[in-house]
């Protein structure tokens, strides 16, 4: 019988297997240098929130990937490793609230995120990960 109560070290690293989808992602793309037309709302956004503008975009992303609504993202990030990682999160850290999403959205704009959405559309199709 296992002990529930065992104390094992382990690193995020090690929790989200090598060759998971969003692993690939963070390989192809450059989230600091795709995100610089947003960094602008850093600050507007790390004072409402307390998270960086680049980690909601990458939760926007995997929202729009995973065809989540903003309360089923907030769950997502609450209980999926391979997401938490993929944002920046620690195992242990809070994630959004499912209002954030919505006043990010918001705060970047539509039409802004489309287009930003695309780019890593067309990276991930230039990389053979999507079908051309």
């Amino acid at each position: 019988m296992a002990n529930v109560n065992q104390v094992t070290l382990i690193t995020q690293e090690q929790l989200v297997r090598k060759e998971h989808p969003y692993r690939k992602i963070l390989e192809i793309i450059d989230f600091r240098k795709l995100g610089s037309p947003i960094q602008k709302h850093n600050k507007d956004i790390q004072a409402q929130q307390g998270y960086g503008i680049i980690t909601l975009f990458k939760a926007l992303l995997l929202q729009f990937m995973e065809d989540l609504s903003d309360r089923e993202m907030q769950r997502f990030l609450e209980e999926n490793k391979a997401a938490k990682y993929f944002c920046g999160f620690s195992m242990q850290e809070k994630t959004p609230h499912f209002t954030c999403f919505s006043k990010v959205r918001e705060r970047i704009g539509t039409h802004r995120l489309a287009k930003l959405f695309a780019k890593v559309r067309d990276s991930l199709k230039k990389q053979g990960y999507l079908p051309g």
